[in-house]
């Protein structure tokens, strides 16, 4: 489930810098009215991200409770604490920017743009105080350093996000 979660991210990223690159030689049609091809084409490329933060956020959830739950001693209380805490807020705002993103189908203009800021900016805030990478790299169970690049694909996904927003 991890490794397929780093591959939909790293091909999302791919499809992403293609198309806003304008390698893509695809045209939409039927644009809505007042709509530029370009906010079309970042809406999906942002609606794919926010798939791969939710699934994300939600897998590596599952991964860090089952952990803990076999062995609390491989992840202190406190770190725990942080990482759930960090996780639930990307859970959080995953359904936020789902919702953001349908109000305004297919438009990724201004009003998208800083609703998404608002959202996403938080989590990476999260993300960086409760240093998600730093705690799982540090950890040397097998266990949790295969969830080091489950990490890294959520941090990533978020960053980029915030990036189309800006």
């Amino acid at each position: 489930v991890h490794m397929r979660n780093l591959l939909s991210a790293v091909l999302l990223a791919c499809l992403v810098m293609a198309g806003l690159s304008g390698c893509n030689k695809t045209r939409i049609t039927d644009v809505p009215p007042g709509v530029s091809e370009k906010e079309v084409q970042t809406w999906y490329a942002a609606t794919g991200i926010v798939k791969t933060i939710a699934e994300t956020a939600r897998g590596l959830t599952d991964a860090v409770v089952s952990v803990h739950q076999s062995d609390p001693e491989l992840i202190s209380a406190d770190d725990y604490q942080k990482i759930l805490f960090a996780l639930g807020k990307s859970a959080q705002a995953g359904i936020h920017l789902d919702a953001i993103l349908k109000q305004s189908p297919e438009n990724f203009g201004k009003g998208t743009k800083e609703q998404i800021l608002a959202e996403i900016q938080p989590v990476i805030a999260e993300i960086q105080k409760a240093d998600l990478e730093g705690l799982f790299s540090k950890n040397q169970s097998p266990r949790i350093q295969a969830e080091l690049a489950t990490v890294k694909t959520l941090t990533k996904a978020a960053t980029l996000l915030s990036q189309l927003a800006l």
